[in-house]
C-alpha cells in the first residue's frame, strides 16, 4: 500500500516537500532580521506578515493539492474500476491510503512547526502573540489536519479534481480569516492581575509584558540614561536640577 500511495502521490508529495525546505529556508533567512537588529528594544522591528504567515501555507498546499484530488481524480482518470475491484475493500483502501498521506502531511508541518517556533523564542518572551501562536508545532499540525479534511471532503462530494480543490481553497482560508480574527482570541480565558504603579507590568529578564502584549518598560536602566538629556539624567541620579531664567519684564 506504501508502494501505491508513492507511485500515485508522489509529484505531490515531492512538491510539498520541496516547498516545506523552502519555508524553513525563508524563515531561517528573514526572522532574525525581523526582531531585536542590535541587541535591544530599539531596534525593534515587528515580524513581516509573510513572515507570520509562512508556516501555514504547508498546510493549505497540504488540502488543496493532496486531499482534494484524492477522490476526484480516481472518478476523472476511472482507476476506481481497478483500484475497488481489488481484494482490499474500499473502506480498507481509502482509510490506509488516507492515513499514511495524514501523516506524511503532519510529519512535515511539525519539522516546520519546530524550527519556525524555535526562532521566534528566541527573540519573544510572549507565547501568545500571532507569530509565536502559529509557529508552535500542535496548530500547525492542526491546521494541516483540518485542511486535509475539507479537502477529502469535497474531493468526495465534487468528484472533480479542479472544483474540489477551488472549494478547498476558498473554505481554508476562509476558515483561517476567521479563526485568527474571532476565534483565537477566545480560546485562552481572560485573567485580571493587581499591581501598584502606574504602569502595572510582568518583568521578563530585561523586557516586559503586559496584558495586552509587548512593553518597553523594564529595560536597563544603565542603557536607557544614555539615550536620554542631561536633565533627565541629572534627575534619574537625584542630584539638582537647574530651572530655566524667568523672563525680564
Amino acid at each position: 500500500m506504501i508502494w501505491i500511495v508513492w507511485r500515485q502521490h508522489r509529484t505531490a508529495i515531492v512538491s510539498t516537500a520541496v516547498l516545506a525546505v523552502a519555508i524553513i529556508v525563508f524563515l531561517i533567512a528573514f526572522g532574525n532580521g525581523f526582531f531585536y537588529r542590535g541587541g535591544w528594544y530599539l531596534d525593534y522591528v515587528p515580524l513581516d506578515p509573510a513572515w507570520k504567515l509562512a508556516p501555514s501555507a504547508l498546510g493549505l498546499a497540504v488540502a488543496v493539492f493532496w486531499a482534494a484530488p484524492l477522490i476526484g481524480r480516481e472518478y476523472e482518470q476511472r482507476t476506481y474500476l481497478v483500484a475497488w475491484g481489488q481484494d482490499v475493500s474500499l473502506h480498507r483502501w481509502l482509510v490506509r491510503k488516507v492515513l499514511l498521506l495524514a501523516a506524511a502531511a503532519v510529519a512535515l508541518s511539525v519539522i516546520v512547526g519546530v524550527i519556525a517556533g524555535g526562532l521566534v523564542d528566541q527573540h519573544t518572551p510572549s507565547r501568545f502573540s500571532f507569530a509565536a501562536f502559529e509557529a508552535d508545532p500542535a496548530i500547525q499540525a492542526a491546521h494541516t489536519l483540518f485542511g486535509f479534511a475539507v479537502g477529502l471532503a469535497f474531493s468526495a462530494l465534487l468528484r472533480r479534481t479542479l472544483l474540489a480543490m477551488g472549494a478547498t481553497l476558498v473554505v481554508v482560508l476562509a476558515a483561517h480569516g476567521l479563526y485568527v480574527v474571532k476565534l483565537r482570541e477566545r480560546i485562552i480565558p481572560r485573567s485580571t492581575r493587581s499591581a501598584h504603579g502606574k504602569n502595572p507590568v510582568t518583568r521578563i529578564n530585561d523586557r516586559s509584558q503586559t496584558v495586552r502584549g509587548m512593553s518597553t518598560a523594564g529595560m536597563p536602566t544603565r542603557r536607557a540614561n544614555r539615550s536620554r538629556s542631561p536633565l533627565r539624567r541629572r534627575r534619574n541620579a537625584g542630584g539638582p536640577v537647574p530651572r530655566p531664567p524667568r523672563p525680564s519684564a
